[in-house]
């Protein structure tokens, strides 16, 4: 007799294990972007910085190249700009809606009138042209015509291109001027503010002068100059010509 032929159980293939995907490529992706923004950013803020630094010593009338900054501290001029900046544009934008909230409601509504009147003015348009999509087609134009199209086209080109660049270079010094001009606006703002307060914050420094020994606040020190503050006004001397100085105790932490 035979044996009876054995069956083999064949095992179910099952999908091999789907492997996690490499975050290799979202972390360059990542860096790459970082790398990007600050290529981007340290330029800009340098410049933001440098606008609130002079627009700083021009509040206090001192000429801000006897008190140069490095690098580092133009970019620590800016996060204090941008600091200031933003609080000043808060605090403004909160009074301009606490005093004048019936105008921004009385805008809101004009611009959602006239966003709604030009998209009502489009749709008819469209309208309009779809029913004129089945006349039949103009007869092509003269020859006279043709000839004058043709030697227009390239003076109409060459002025598309010039206005193209005139457009492009006022953009850009648009976008100059607004890194520029509000944080100059913002040091000088934040300078108004430290005479208002006498600055009273900053230390008292004893300086050798024709008529005796005076003591005034010192606000800033450069690499050959520093300047003080008193009755009422800014000054600057020699580094050399201060005796001592003397700052108030700090404040004692939490």
């Amino acid at each position: 007799m035979s044996k009876p032929e054995s069956h083999h159980m064949v095992k179910p293939t099952t999908p091999e294990t789907v492997k996690p995907l490499s975050r290799i490529p979202s972390a360059v992706q990542i860096f790459t972007a970082v790398s990007l923004f600050l290529v981007v950013m340290t330029p800009i803020a340098y410049l933001n910085g440098r606008a609130f630094h002079d627009g700083w010593y021009g509040a206090l009338k001192l000429d801000q190249a006897m008190f140069p900054l490095d690098t580092q501290s133009m970019l620590i001029e800016a996060t204090l700009a941008w600091e200031d900046g933003l609080s000043v544009l808060f605090v403004a934008i909160g009074k301009a809606i606490m005093t004048h909230w019936w105008q921004l409601i009385l805008m809101i509504v004009v611009d959602s009138l006239l966003i709604a009147g030009f998209i009502f003015a489009l749709n008819w348009w469209d309208s309009r042209r779809a029913k004129r999509s089945g006349k039949p087609t103009q007869p092509k134009k003269p020859l006279i015509r043709r000839a004058v199209a043709r030697i227009l086209s390239p003076l109409i080109v060459l002025g598309i291109s010039v206005s193209a660049i005139y457009v492009a270079i006022f953009c850009l010094t648009l976008v100059i001027a607004a890194l520029i001009l509000p944080f100059a606006q913002v040091g000088h703002y934040e300078a108004k503010k430290e005479v208002a307060s006498n600055f009273v914050d900053m230390p008292m420094v004893t300086i050798k002068t024709a008529k005796g020994d005076v003591q005034r606040r010192e606000i800033a020190t450069g690499p050959q100059f520093f300047a003080v503050w008193g009755d009422g006004h800014a000054s600057f001397f020699p580094v050399s010509q201060v005796a001592w100085g003397d700052a108030d105790a700090p404040a004692p932490g939490k």
